[in-house]
């Protein structure tokens, strides 16, 4: 208790670094953008060990933002369908869940999951993008070999 109170009473003795005319204190850095991870205000994160608690959620982000593409043989990554899919949850006011369990769930909806990428299933945005990118080469090709 002795020891407590001593380092809580604790004073400075001798200034160890000398003030410099010129030297001015610097502001603290303002705090970079919340987590996405974070729970939205008033919710209570829910640590589940079970998977089934986001099966329906999970099923409606597949269907709103994914697009399955087992026969072009596109793989998605894990990590950023975990992204995709936590933002999809706190955006609606949920709490999303861990990557372990976006694993569990794809598995569960027969994705097969190898080296961190799971076979047949890739965001939406990603196949428009690569698309609308093909699109724009196709039309530079046309207009070069028009000229």
């Amino acid at each position: 208790m002795q020891s407590i109170d001593s380092w809580r009473n604790w004073t400075p003795g001798k200034k160890i670094i000398e003030e410099h005319p010129k030297t001015e204190l610097t502001k603290p850095p303002k705090p970079s953008s919340v987590s996405f991870v974070r729970p939205a205000p008033g919710l209570v994160p829910i640590i589940s060990p079970d998977h089934e608690a986001w099966a329906v959620d999970f099923r409606i982000w597949i269907r709103e933002r994914c697009a399955r593409r087992e026969s072009a043989e596109d793989w998605g990554g894990v990590g950023c369908l975990h992204v995709a899919f936590a933002e999809w949850s706190v955006n609606r006011g949920e709490v999303p869940c861990s990557r372990d369990t976006l694993e569990k769930l794809l598995t569960d909806a027969g994705f097969e999951i190898v080296n961190g990428m799971a076979r047949g299933l890739v965001l939406k945005v990603d196949v428009l993008a690569v698309l609308a990118s093909a699109e724009q080469l196709r039309a530079k090709r046309k207009k070069l070999h028009a000229k």
